[in-house]
C-alpha cells in the first residue's frame, strides 16, 4: 500500500485547536489572549485566480494566470462570553454603565463602524509537532462582519459565541494582502 508518510511526517503535524490572540506582534509576543474556545478554530485563505481564455489552448497556460481576489478569515467559537469579547465581535457598538450602583455594561449599536473598530491583528497560534516554535496565522485589520450567534441551547452543551474575523485591506496599500503565516523551520 502506498503512503505519503516519510521520516519527517511526525514532525509536521498541527496539534490542537490553537489559541486566539489580539494585538499579535511576533511569534514570541503573540498579544493578548482572547479566551477559551470550543469545537476547534479555522483559518481560511481564499484566492480566486483568473486564466485568460486563449484560442487554441485546451486549458490554462502556465504563467498566464493571476490572483484577482484574496481574502482571509479566522473562525472561532468563543466559550468566554465576556463584555470585552462581545464588543470585539460586534463592531460599531458602544457600552454604557447600567444601574445605580452599576450592575451591567449596556452594549448597544453606535449605528456605524469607525476606523477604531478594526482590530489591528487577530492571530491563531498553534503547535506543530517536532517544533518548539509556534505556528502563527495572522490576519490584519479584522472585523467580524458575519452574524454573531449566541446559541443558548438546552443546557446540555457548551454555549459558544460563534465569530468569523475577516481581514481587511488598507486604503494606502490596497494590493498588499492582510494576512501572514509564521511557519516554524
Amino acid at each position: 500500500m502506498r503512503s505519503g508518510v516519510t521520516t519527517q511526517t511526525m514532525n509536521n503535524i498541527l496539534i490542537g485547536p490553537g489559541a486566539l490572540y489580539k494585538g499579535f506582534v511576533n511569534p514570541s509576543t503573540p498579544g493578548t489572549l482572547i479566551g477559551a474556545t470550543s469545537g476547534g478554530n479555522t483559518v481560511r485563505i481564499t484566492r480566486e485566480y483568473y486564466n485568460p481564455e486563449i484560442d487554441g489552448l485546451l486549458g490554462p497556460l502556465k504563467g498566464a494566470g493571476r490572483v484577482v481576489k484574496e481574502s482571509a478569515e479566522i473562525e472561532a467559537n468563543l466559550v468566554e462570553i465576556t463584555k470585552e469579547n462581545i464588543l470585539l465581535a460586534l463592531a460599531g457598538t458602544v457600552q454604557t454603565a447600567y444601574g445605580s450602583p452599576q450592575t451591567h455594561a449596556l452594549i448597544s449599536s453606535a449605528g456605524a463602524i469607525s476606523a477604531g473598530n478594526y482590530i489591528d491583528t487577530i492571530a491563531l497560534v498553534g503547535e506543530k509537532s517536532g517544533s518548539t516554535q509556534p505556528i502563527c496565522f495572522v490576519i490584519e485589520n479584522a472585523l467580524v462582519t458575519d452574524p454573531v450567534e449566541f446559541p443558548l441551547g438546552d443546557g446540555k452543551g457548551t454555549v459558544v459565541m460563534k465569530t468569523k474575523f475577516t481581514a481587511h485591506y488598507l486604503q494606502e496599500s490596497p494590493s498588499v494582502p492582510p494576512w501572514k503565516i509564521y511557519s516554524p523551520v
